[in-house]
C-alpha cells in the first residue's frame, strides 16, 4: 500500500474508518456478518442509508446495489459513493468473502468506479498472500479495495486486536 494509518486496535481502526470517511449522501451496504465494531463506525458516521446483505450471497448483494442505484440518484450518476463493508476471513464461521465477484457485480452495476470496498483482513493477514498480505493481495485485487484494514493482533500475535 501506498499509505498507512495504525492504531492500536482492530475496533479503533474500523470506527475511525466508518465514522471519519463516509459523506452525506454516500451509501453503506455490508455483509451482514460483519464484525461490531464496523456497526459501532457507523452509528458516528454521516450516512444515513445503511442496508446489509446475505452472508456471502453475490445474487442478493447484486439485488440490494441495484435497489440502492435505482433510489439514490447521484449515486447513480456517480457523484456519492457506495462503501461496501466486508471481512476476507469470517471468523464467526472461516467462510471466505467471494470479493472477486462482489467487485465484478459492482462494476457492472456501478461504471462510474464509486463502489469502495473497505476489506477487513484481520483474519488473513500473515495467512494468505504474498508476504501474508492477505485475501486482496493473493487475489491481485488492491487496486479494486480503497481500504484494507489489518490488525496486530491475530496472526502476528502483537498487541491490540
Amino acid at each position: 500500500a501506498d499509505s498507512a494509518f495504525i492504531v492500536n486496535t482492530r475496533g479503533i481502526a474500523n470506527e475511525a474508518i466508518f465514522s471519519a470517511i463516509p459523506r452525506p449522501g454516500d451509501a453503506f451496504l455490508y455483509d451482514e456478518l460483519i464484525h461490531t465494531n464496523i456497526h459501532d463506525g457507523t452509528k458516528h458516521s454521516l450516512v444515513l442509508w445503511k442496508r446489509s446483505f446475505r452472508h456471502n450471497d453475490v445474487e442478493y448483494f447484486t439485488e440490494q446495489l441495484l435497489d440502492i442505484r435505482g433510489s439514490q440518484p447521484r449515486i447513480r450518476d456517480g457523484t456519492w459513493c457506495v462503501i461496501i463493508a466486508v471481512e476476507s476471513f469470517y471468523s464467526m464461521d472461516g467462510n471466505i468473502c467471494p470479493v472477486q465477484e462482489l467487485i465484478a457485480a459492482c462494476k457492472e452495476i456501478l461504471p462510474n468506479g464509486n463502489a469502495q470496498y473497505v476489506v477487513d483482513e484481520t483474519h488473513s493477514g500473515d495467512i494468505i498472500g504474498p508476504s501474508g498480505a492477505g485475501l486482496v493481495s493473493a487475489l491481485g485485487l488492491e487496486k479494486e479495495v480503497a481500504i484494507r484494514m489489518h490488525t496486530f493482533g491475530k496472526a502476528l500475535a502483537g498487541s491490540g486486536g
